[in-house]
């Protein structure tokens, strides 16, 4: 017991990793489990990766964790936990919390109530500010290079996309160098097709502009999966963990009123 007998406040702590979309999906997490237990949240982001994405400066940021904690994040032992066959995105040490993973599948949410999670999804919206009254026609989310292995996968998803791109699309990418050749040009002129580039927007500004139309046609981003989910615009998603997520996510901000 704390002082004057009432129970100690749980903690929890989540590490964030990778690029905005990753982020977002950890941060949801971390918020819902803190505030359906009641539990004080405290957050890490992890550097560690090939793209060393930083955490993201428009969502609101709980505090640092104590040294100790931040040793114990450190040794990712839910992510060891789940490599052991043991499917754990928290485990408890020493009265703590260590939240850590991707949580990008319908069963990490069935524990939280609809209004809750459609609380946190309003917050989210409110922090990136994003509009939820998509209008701007058609995009194209194209985005080529950290999804493929080689070139070769590369050119030939882009050939892909290219035969179905709609006249009077807009693509949104950071590729553009690609569209730039004689041949492709012309075929998006005939189209009537626009090149949106992206390369010196940041993240949010990014997920501001796909949020922004009324239907894009992705490769299963977790930044478009986000647009669609905060602004109601229409994507399609082959993915059928992301697509049953995007409808529940849909799904109760209409049905739950605040």
């Amino acid at each position: 017991d704390a002082a004057g007998g009432r129970p100690a406040a749980m903690k929890a702590g989540v590490r964030t990793h990778g690029g905005l979309g990753n982020q977002l999906f950890q941060l949801l997490y971390a918020r819902l489990y803190a505030r359906t237990h009641g539990a004080s949240l405290f957050e890490m982001h992890d550097l560690r990766y090939a793209h060393a994405f930083a955490r993201s400066s428009e969502l609101v940021a709980m505090p640092a964790p104590p040294p100790p904690a931040r040793l114990i994040s450190a040794l990712r032992l839910p992510k060891l936990a789940t490599r052991a066959g043991l499917r754990r995105n928290t485990v408890m040490v020493l009265g703590t919390i260590y939240i850590d993973g991707y949580f990008q599948h319908v069963a990490d949410y069935t524990a939280f109530d609809d209004a809750v999670l459609r609380a946190e999804l309003l917050q989210l919206r409110a922090e990136l500010d994003v509009e939820r009254a998509p209008s701007e026609g058609v995009g194209v989310h194209l985005r080529l290079g950290d999804f493929f292995a080689s070139e070769g996968d590369v050119a030939a998803h882009l050939a892909e996309r290219l035969a179905r791109i709609p006249a009077g699309a807009a693509i949104v990418t950071n590729d553009e160098e690609r569209l730039a050749t004689p041949q492709v040009s012309a075929l998006l002129a005939a189209l009537g097709a626009q090149v949106v580039t992206t390369r010196a927007m940041s993240a949010e500004q990014v997920l501001r502009t796909l949020a922004g139309f009324a239907h894009v046609d992705g490769n299963d981003s977790t930044l478009l999966f986000w647009a669609s989910v905060l602004s109601g615009m229409d994507c399609a998603y082959r993915n059928p963990e992301l697509r049953l997520l995007r409808e529940r996510f849909l799904a109760v901000q209409e049905r739950v009123k605040p």
